[in-house]
């Protein structure tokens, strides 16, 4: 997680994540995942294609009180990753309420 989130209680709430889960880097947007939307066929999607197939209401407003307060809109999901075992959360968190508007993006993948 990038350090400018830090333990803000708002955002972890937000995202339903505790703060301990979260390891501290980003993920790149072109990050391939494996999601198993119907419990039987897996697509495999980029992480970025998968946040422009989202529809606003799968993102959850989360305002940041810090010295500049902010408002981010956060999808979270599970999947599989190549070459890691299991199902890992991931994090898609936007400065606007829809892909189109937003223009910045952050992935994340909590360990």
């Amino acid at each position: 997680m990038d350090a400018g989130y830090g333990n803000n209680y708002k955002f972890f709430k937000g995202t339903r994540i505790s703060p301990t889960e979260v390891s501290r880097s980003r993920t790149p947007k072109n990050r391939k995942i494996w999601l198993n939307q119907s419990g039987e066929n897996w697509q495999k999607i980029r992480l970025d294609e998968y946040a422009k197939s989202l529809p606003e209401e799968d993102f959850t407003s989360v305002s940041l009180n810090s010295n500049k307060p902010k408002t981010l809109w956060v999808a979270t999901g599970t999947a599989e990753l190549s070459r890691l075992q299991g199902e890992r959360t991931f994090a898609i968190a936007m400065n606007a309420s829809s892909y189109a508007d937003a223009t910045e993006i952050d992935y994340f993948i909590y360990e």
